[in-house]
């Protein structure tokens, strides 16, 4: 019997898993991309639900073979060693046999790892709202619209971390505005893949519109994915569910949330999730009835 690859797997490890993952995707090489994975892998990408090395070989052979070339560009990852979980946020620019230009995406991806080294689960978040198409790979980068705080602070414990983002889910499920401003910074960036919102007023604005028009709102944070190296971020997998009341929809979205907290407040949160299976609309945003269009490019 062959001795596991990977005994105790810490930060720099799984860092080079992960690139050694992201490698294989550059090269749109399908058979190493598969040396990655557990052979009972679960993955979970939009649209796709699968539980095998072999079923996920067969859609990435399927959809890499219409690639003609790939550019990733690894935004930020945090590694919480605890759990051995990566939280990936990345560009991807690619262009498809005989297009000449290329699509922009803009995406998480969260990747539990067994002892081995091997990923167990993969689940991939996208921006469906700000996917461009650009002229060439070379095209500027879009901005993140947010720079770290330069005096965050002490670093924040674990516990601290998780009250603050469970009193910032807690404010949206009870519309409860005065425990939303407890949790928030005053220079708190909201970006979700529709809106685009700066600072306490437009934030407290944002929440009027969202309180006004949604009902029966469940905010579920379930893992929180803390890098021991960079205290001041982490990632929120988390469930929204809400109702429209004009349309009677129910919607329910799985986000990954990117956040920094600078001086015990929740500062920045960045959110992934496919906007179609949310009950909420691009119309009932502040930014939208603001008619404020200014989403970072």
């Amino acid at each position: 019997m062959e001795e596991p690859r990977v005994f105790n797997l810490d930060h720099p490890p799984i860092e080079s898993l992960v690139q050694q993952h992201l490698a294989a995707w550059q090269a749109r090489d399908v058979a190493a991309i598969a040396g990655t994975l557990h052979p009972e892998v679960e993955f979970i990408w939009p649209a796709l639900h699968g539980q095998s090395r072999r079923e996920a070989r067969a859609v990435l052979e399927t959809r890499l073979a219409e690639v003609q070339s790939l550019y990733l560009h690894l935004r930020r990852l945090l590694i919480d060693p605890a759990q051995r979980v990566a939280a990936v946020e990345w560009i991807g620019r690619y262009a498809r046999s005989g297009e000449k230009d290329c699509q922009e995406i803009l995406g998480g991806a969260v990747l539990d790892f067994d002892q081995e080294g091997l990923i167990y689960r993969w689940r991939t978040y996208l921006d469906p709202v700000r996917r461009r198409t650009l002229s060439g790979f070379d095209d500027p980068l879009p901005s993140e619209g947010w720079l770290p705080c330069p005096n965050p602070g002490p670093p924040p414990s674990p516990a601290q971390v998780q009250q603050i983002i469970q009193t910032y889910a807690q404010a949206w499920a009870r519309h409860d505005l005065t425990q939303l401003n407890a949790a928030i910074h005053d220079e708190m960036i909201v970006q979700p893949p529709w809106d685009y919102v700066v600072g306490r007023a437009a934030i407290e604005a944002g929440a009027r519109v969202y309180f006004a028009n949604y009902t029966d709102t469940c905010v579920t944070p379930q893992r929180l994915i803390l890098d021991p190296s960079q205290p001041h971020f982490g990632v929120c997998e988390q469930t929204f569910a809400c109702t429209n009341p004009d349309t009677g929809r129910r919607g329910e979205d799985h986000d990954f949330a990117f956040f920094e907290i600078a001086q015990g407040k929740l500062r920045y949160w960045r959110t992934y999730f496919d906007t179609s299976r949310s009950a909420q609309v691009v119309e009932k945003t502040v930014g939208f009835l603001q008619s404020n269009r200014s989403h970072p490019k």
